[in-house]
């Protein structure tokens, strides 16, 4: 339980250090073939690897919303704010 913990706050630490165009960036990656392992190993649900991902700016390709509820991951607190 304990590496859990550790492994959900080294996420945080990274998602910190990360600009919210690389967030951006990185949600359309996960959503391309070269992402599908996140989406399997639930890395996105898990981790939440762009919480601090600019909405305004997703719009491009499928929603943040969209893609959300085909990977059955709640979104209601999935992102800092909530601008769908």
């Amino acid at each position: 339980m304990e590496l859990e913990i550790d492994k959900i706050d080294f996420t945080r630490i990274v998602r910190t250090q990360m600009s919210a165009i690389e967030q951006l960036h990185l949600f359309f990656n996960i959503q391309s073939t070269f992402g599908q392992n996140w989406m399997r190993f639930e890395f996105v649900k898990k981790y939440k690897v762009f919480r601090n991902m600019p909405l305004p700016l997703a719009k491009i390709g499928v929603l943040p919303k969209e893609f959300l509820e085909n990977s059955d991951i709640e979104y209601d607190d999935f992102f800092e704010w909530q601008l769908f």
